[in-house]
């Protein structure tokens, strides 16, 4: 299990890869992304992302962004890491937007 954290002013992220180690291209697009998620989260977020390889290859990634309001979760199935990802990262995208959109009306 290889985790890595970051920190910005009032929000926290976390990876957690589980049955795999990536490689450092692959790494830093899902560190950017998920960069790029917390920034449009509220400010007191905890960003905790699990990427998990099961035993026949098969990865699932959850996002989950919780702060003082409740928490956004995506998910994402596939056969590798960046298709897994993409789904759960465009989930989470797709969530955000909606919750910006009713904030602003």
């Amino acid at each position: 299990m290889e985790t890595s954290r970051a920190f910005e002013t009032g929000k926290i992220m976390d990876v957690v890869f589980n049955g795999m180690s990536p490689n450092d291209r692959l790494e830093h697009f899902i560190k950017s992304e998920l960069n790029r998620i917390l920034n449009m989260c509220p400010s007191d977020t905890y960003l905790k992302t699990e990427v998990q390889k099961d035993d026949e290859d098969h990865v699932t990634v959850v996002i989950r962004a919780r702060h003082t309001l409740g928490q956004f979760v995506s998910y994402g199935q596939g056969e590798h890491v960046g298709e897994a990802f993409v789904q759960a990262m465009n989930s989470i995208y797709e969530i955000l937007d909606t919750w910006r959109d009713s904030r602003i009306h």
